[in-house]
């Protein structure tokens, strides 16, 4: 091939970037360096889940929030307002019996003759008020009493009322309608973190009402309402 050849070629290639990597005659690059393409790394999940009881638990707690949704129930019938304080106080102690398996203690309730509290055991292994929130103590309409069978034999309603301190000199617990804390007897009923419960019949009647609603529980904590006339 002549010199004159050979500048035809190189014009036709066009003049040479330093740097660049060389070009065939049609204007292609001959060599390219190898390219890397890295996958960014997904994020690592903090999420954990969830155990059969934890789920369980917040399905009882949705239950009650959803049932005291309509607590603007004063101006309801009689039958309404009878009705919806069984099912709150039932409700109440499946989520109390929950509770006790959960976090591994012992909690009791006892039953007034003007409402009933929540109680658990402190430090010193002494009943105190279980504190605020859904399990806190609830005081009956003035129309509405309650009656307690353990073993068949009736058991005589307490009267909650008088302040009581924790173990450390400080009240503890508040109740329903804004009194100070009351004095904490034994409970009645005991639901425990093994999962048993005091076998027990809790009727729920008013003045006025032909019906009862009855709350039972068997020692495995097995709970059941029912509707009774008369």
């Amino acid at each position: 091939m002549t010199s004159t050849t050979c500048s035809a070629w190189a014009r036709m290639a066009g003049p040479a970037v330093p740097g660049s990597p060389p070009t065939s005659a049609t204007g292609r690059r001959t060599a390219t360096e190898p390219q890397i393409f890295v996958r960014p790394a997904r994020p690592r999940s903090t999420a954990h889940g969830f155990t059969l009881i934890e789920i369980s638990v917040v399905l009882v707690i949705v239950g009650i929030l959803a049932s005291l949704v309509a607590l603007s129930i004063t101006n309801r019938p009689l039958a309404e307002r009878q009705k919806f304080q069984a099912d709150r106080l039932y409700q109440l102690l499946r989520l109390a019996a929950e509770q006790a398996q959960l976090q591994s203690t012992e909690i009791g309730l006892v039953v007034g003759l003007d409402g009933y509290r929540f109680v658990t055991l402190d430090a010193t292994r002494h009943w105190i008020p279980y504190g605020n929130g859904p399990l806190r103590t609830r005081r009956l309409p003035p129309s509405f009493k309650l009656r307690l069978h353990i073993d068949q034999h009736a058991i005589t309603a307490q009267r909650l009322g008088g302040p009581v301190t924790s173990g450390d000199g400080t009240q503890a617990g508040a109740n329903d309608d804004g009194d100070n804390n009351a004095q904490v007897v034994t409970p009645q009923i005991l639901l425990l973190s093994s999962g048993e419960t005091t076998a027990f019949q809790l009727d729920i009647t008013a003045t006025g009402s032909g019906m009862t609603y009855r709350i039972a529980a068997d020692e495995l904590g097995h709970f059941t309402i029912k509707q009774e006339n008369g």
